[in-house]
């Protein structure tokens, strides 16, 4: 004869807890190497050699105040090209013309003058811009990271106090998150930036930016990127270049 158990109380939550566990598990497979800044700083080096290029539609809403509806929006075209930078076309606008001024033009013009050159090699994520540290592992969208804190070695608008998320195996950036270290304008004062990335075609691409900011002025500020439609262009040279170089000191 079978016998039926009930099980209530602290059983019940215990087998529960047990069942639930490997779904909520956040370990990654591997402990961090105690390389790890090093291999973040290659395979940031080659991404930069082996990205030629691409194209991507760009979706800029604005949002005030908790309001669900955007107050100004923007479509984007947007084709960077290595040696050359980033260059837009506007294809429609809608909303507040102040704000597509003076947060939306301003962004882009922004990301147009730190898309090439120097100015670009001082803004990415590598120890020559960053001191980092590791805090812990955990998974992110499915994917095993290590988090790291970001702490710039100078005030810079473009570069901020935060963390980052790397993968795991590949050392690219999932997730960044922080404040800018230097004020970016006194409309936005030192908004909470967000932003989310996906493997394409083997690169690190964003695929959603969020920016938050709060001021007398204008008060609540929610700006949101989407990204859609890329066309990568790998350099098949830079690929073949960088698989036999050394990791960075």
């Amino acid at each position: 004869m079978i016998k039926t158990v009930k099980l209530s109380g602290p059983l019940l939550r215990l087998t529960l807890a047990a069942a639930l566990l490997p779904l909520c598990s956040h370990a990654p497979a591997q402990d961090p190497p105690k390389d790890l800044v090093q291999r973040v700083d290659k395979a940031q080096r080659a991404r930069e050699a082996e990205l030629a290029g691409y194209s991507v539609t760009e979706h800029y809403s604005v949002f005030r105040n908790g309001d669900p509806q955007p107050v100004a929006s923007a479509v984007v075209e947007t084709v960077y090209k290595r040696g050359e930078g980033k260059d837009y076309t506007v294809t429609s606008r809608s909303g507040s013309s102040f704000l597509q001024r003076n947060l939306i033009d301003r962004v882009l013009t922004e990301e147009k003058n730190i898309s090439n050159g120097e100015l670009r090699k001082s803004v990415l994520i590598t120890s020559a811009n960053y001191t980092m540290q590791f805090i812990r592992e955990e998974q992110l969208a499915g994917r095993d990271c290590f988090i790291l804190k970001l702490t710039p070695k100078r005030k810079s608008p473009y570069l901020i106090n935060g963390q980052v998320w790397i993968d795991a195996h590949t050392y690219d950036i999932v997730h960044i998150e922080g404040k800018p270290s230097a004020m970016p304008s006194i409309w936005v004062g030192y908004p909470m930036i967000r932003r989310d990335y996906q493997q394409l075609d083997g690169f690190s691409l964003a695929r959603e930016a969020h920016s938050e900011s709060k001021s007398f002025l204008l008060g609540t500020t929610v700006l949101k990127i989407d990204y859609e439609n890329y066309h990568v262009t790998p350099d098949l040279a830079g690929v073949a270049e960088d698989k036999g170089a050394e990791p960075s000191q």
